[in-house]
């Protein structure tokens, strides 16, 4: 019997010397870096230097970087594919990663480790995103010249520039996310450099209900009928919100997104009655003014 309870006895010790550990462990580092460029890998914690014992930065579960106290030297560097160890800003507390490649991409976390009682705890995995940020505005094609029906579908597409990661493509309509069901998605394609990119075609039926009451025109114009916003929003990462939909709702916060672009197509639709087999048909214009 009591060999039986040894073993349960020994579980019982170490799970009340773990449970003693009190202390918090977590890694900043940003979610995008650009190529080429230079990151901070911060372990933020709370054990005191006298019980410190070991501190492990890590990228997708290999060391990349160790401090050991009371070892000299106290820091030993791994290798890092797709980046360069700054030694003049790397120490206990952080990590300086420059000459970001895509290599580098991954998830990072550290671990920081006591020296009395003996215990190790690792932080969140964070991931960091080497990017490559579109070098242009997106293009807006598609649009047909001459009349429209009422009821007749306005189709464009909004082609992303190539970039790294694939930028998302989203479609704005009188300052409104466009619903999916709405859009039709191509694939990516890739560019000699390994870049990519996509296409998103817009899909919208023409008629007075889905477009902003005109406000006054210019005098000899036709009488409109209303005004359409249409914007392709490029976006690293995906859209997620505006940064303040009462004051304006094409502004991206420049805080969520490491990348964006956008183009924008603003026409108004001009009401007119042809005569067709002795029958008034009423036809639009889109008369746009194309901006970005």
């Amino acid at each position: 019997m009591a060999r039986h309870l040894l073993p349960l006895l020994l579980l019982a010790a170490v799970g009340l010397s773990e449970g003693s550990v009190q202390f918090h462990v977590s890694l900043r580092v940003p979610r995008f870096v650009e190529m080429g460029g230079s990151v901070l890998l911060f372990c933020e914690h709370s054990v005191a230097r006298e019980q410190l014992h070991k501190i492990e930065w890590l990228r997708d579960g290999r060391k990349l970087f160790q401090f050991v106290r009371g070892r000299q030297p106290p820091y030993r560097n791994f290798t890092t594919p797709g980046a360069q160890l700054d030694w003049r800003h790397s120490n206990e507390r952080q990590v300086m990663l420059r000459n970001l490649q895509f290599e580098a991409s991954g998830f990072y976390s550290c671990e920081v480790s006591t020296e009395t009682p003996i215990y190790t705890k690792a932080s969140n995995d964070q991931q960091l995103t080497v990017l490559l940020k579109q070098r242009a505005e997106p293009h807006i094609t598609g649009r047909k010249p001459g009349l429209y029906l009422p009821g007749e579908k306005l189709e464009l597409n909004c082609t992303a520039s190539p970039s790294r990661p694939e930028a998302d493509i989203t479609w704005i309509v009188n300052g409104k996310k466009v619903d999916d069901r709405l859009l039709q998605v191509f694939p990516g394609q890739r560019t000699f450099a390994d870049l990519t990119f996509s296409t998103v075609q817009l899909s919208l039926e023409l008629s007075e209900d889905n477009v902003i009451p005109a406000p006054s025109v210019a005098p000899g114009a036709p009488p409109a009928s209303g005004l359409v916003q249409l914007t392709c929003l490029t976006t690293i990462p995906a859209f997620h919100g505006f940064e303040d939909e009462h004051e304006n709702h094409l502004r991206p916060s420049s805080v969520r997104y490491a990348d964006k672009q956008m183009a924008s197509l603003t026409g108004w639709f001009h009401r007119f009655y042809v005569m067709e087999n002795s029958l008034a048909t009423v036809k639009y214009a889109l008369a746009d003014r194309c901006q970005t």
